[in-house]
């Protein structure tokens, strides 16, 4: 059954979206079983008032990533919807 793959990857336009493109990348050659036919990555959305516990307590400590972030939501809803326009076409539900 054909399948894509939508990834939210760094939770900001400034993050490195092709390092975390790589790693996704890398990850999907682990498993060549594993044959999407569409797989995209887009910058997600932050918003800390939302975190676990424990993603809330690693978020404090200096060294974090997450530390002192706040709230964004960088998305990009037109690159997701011409992304998600051509999906039938590649899951070969429609020609």
């Amino acid at each position: 059954m054909p399948f894509a793959i939508l990834a939210l990857g760094p939770t900001s336009a400034v993050d490195n979206l092709e390092a975390t493109r790589a790693q996704l990348d890398r990850t999907l050659a682990k498993l060549p079983w594993l044959e999407s036919v569409a797989a995209e990555m887009f910058v997600g959305k932050y918003d800390p008032a939302k975190l676990h516990l424990a993603d809330r307590l690693v978020a404090k400590f200096p060294a974090s990533p997450l530390h002192g972030l706040g709230a964004h939501n960088d998305r990009d809803w037109a690159a997701i919807g011409a992304w998600a326009d051509g999906l039938p076409r590649a899951l070969s539900l429609r020609r």
